[in-house]
């Protein structure tokens, strides 16, 4: 998989392949091109998995508890509550190769963000907001805070949601 995808098949292309031949996905569903390219900052995907490079790490993402939908949301941890341990045994991707598919996937990325590409080659429909916009979330979000008898802890979930 990261011969093929710093050779330049396209991750769709990889998950197509695999489902052809019959390969199981990590759950044993089928694959998608998300399987494997993942989110970088996340570590998730194939393509970002530290393990494959002898590097266990954990806590990277938290989970909080949406008060508006009851959904459980994940928010990534700063990288200094991030912890690791290198695990050698574990290793199956070599250095040389890990590195260029993490070239390719920031080559892939920038190129992607820089010609207005999200996702298939769609234009991205997520709207920017505007400061007049920022401006009244905040103070909703200021507001909620500072009801008598709120629980604080209960609207992370929005205020993180608000400012990213």
């Amino acid at each position: 998989m990261f011969r093929e995808f710093v050779a330049g098949v396209s991750p769709k292309q990889i998950a197509k392949n695999l489902n052809r031949e019959g390969v199981p996905g990590p759950f044993g569903g089928p694959w998608s091109p998300s399987t494997i390219y993942g989110n970088a900052k996340r570590g998730t995907g194939m393509l970002n998995n530290e393990l494959y490079v002898e590097r266990l790490v954990w806590n990277r993402l938290r989970y909080l508890k949406n008060p508006d939908t009851g959904k459980r949301v994940s928010r990534l941890n700063p990288t200094t509550e991030w912890m690791s341990r290198e695990v050698p045994e574990l290793r199956i991707v070599p250095d040389d190769i890990w590195t260029a598919a993490k070239s390719r996937q920031k080559h892939t990325r920038h190129a992607n963000r820089d010609s207005g590409r999200h996702r298939g080659g769609e234009t991205s429909a997520i709207p920017v907001l505007g400061p007049d916009v920022m401006r009244h979330l905040r103070r909703r979000l200021h507001h909620v805070r500072q009801e008598p008898g709120s629980d604080t802890s209960a609207h992370e979930t929005t205020d993180a949601a608000t400012t990213t």
